[in-house]
């Protein structure tokens, strides 16, 4: 589906045209295919990473802190990228089952909803770039030639900490939710107190707290610019940057969520045919001259160099 907000771009009639073709109409519905095992298998690894990291505190101690705090923080954000594929109803066709694995493995464990999280999504797909209508618009000319400073600033900003970093979606939540996200937190208080010890899971929660308003929220910051901050507002090919730095999208912006234009342009692939998907779209000439990054902070073209708009594109090479 082509957000109605972008859909007169060039990128999208070369898109059309290239999907037009019957061997790519075919190779694309197999990519939209969902097979719902790996997004499961995926929840799995992300909560057993979240439990080695705890067992690495209690036996290493206070040395580990920084290395579990990072590694929290980091499947933190792997976990709201799983429920950015609940929000597109991507881990079952299902709906029911999906919103039920999405709520209750990826929403309710980061104070959010599925709900919640797909109604403010979606008008970031169909507004792009609107500055009113884009739910998920932080781009501005005043950032551009210092975006590492305001990223600094914004992550030192009380008001921005309080509000994304301890509050976040739980304001937005229905009391439905919120009552749900209490009990979700109960049921862990139990199970892990009476397995455990309440002593490990004050440990947790705190650690869980510390990782959110740190790394969590750092990466929020981080990823709210170089998705489209910098660009030009006006297309999804403008606006929208690639970053395919494989370290990155595993502790920065995990289960290849750094394919973004792959992703704005058909929103229907699951994160694990992105990859794919994006290979196949640099046939497309509007895709292939589009800002694509090889890295974050490092590399020949990074995302940082591409908000300054100090950058080149693939076409450019």
């Amino acid at each position: 589906m082509i957000p109605k907000r972008v859909q007169d771009g060039s990128e999208v009639e070369m898109l059309k045209a290239f999907l037009s073709s019957e061997e790519s109409t075919a190779l694309f519905t197999n990519l939209c295919r969902i097979e719902a095992w790996k997004t499961l298998l995926a929840i799995v690894a992300e909560w057993a990473l979240i439990v080695l990291a705890m067992i690495l505190l209690f036996q290493a101690g206070l040395v580990a802190l920084p290395i579990t705090l990072f590694c929290i923080g980091t499947r933190q954000r792997a976990l709201s990228t799983l429920l950015h594929e609940a929000g597109h109803c991507l881990i079952s066709e299902n709906r029911r089952f999906n919103d039920i694995i999405g709520n209750f493995f990826l929403a309710f464990p980061l104070g959010d909803s599925v709900r919640r999280f797909r109604s403010v999504h979606v008008r970031h797909h169909f507004y792009l770039g609107d500055m009113k209508s884009d739910a998920d618009y932080h781009h501005s000319e005043t950032f551009i030639g210092h975006a590492g400073s305001e990223m600094l600033r914004l992550f030192f900003s009380p008001t921005q900490w309080l509000s994304r970093g301890w509050i976040g979606a739980l304001s937005s939540l229905t009391g439905r939710e919120l009552l749900s996200v209490v009990c979700w937190w109960l049921f862990c208080f139990t199970f892990v107190s009476i397995f455990t010890g309440l002593n490990v899971f004050i440990v947790f929660i705190m650690i869980w707290l510390v990782a959110r308003v740190t790394v969590f929220y750092g990466l929020g910051i981080l990823l709210d610019f170089t998705d489209h901050v910098g660009l030009r507002p006006g297309s999804i090919a403008g606006f929208t940057r690639t970053c395919s730095s494989y370290w990155g999208l595993f502790w920065l912006h995990p289960y290849w969520n750094g394919f973004h234009l792959a992703h704005h342009l058909i929103p229907g692939i699951p994160w694990y045919n992105l990859p794919k998907a994006h290979r196949l779209l640099l046939r497309v000439p509007s895709y292939a001259s589009a800002h694509h990054c090889d890295g974050y902070f490092f590399g020949a073209h990074t995302a940082l160099q591409c908000i300054n708009r100090n950058c080149i594109s693939i076409g450019d090479n």
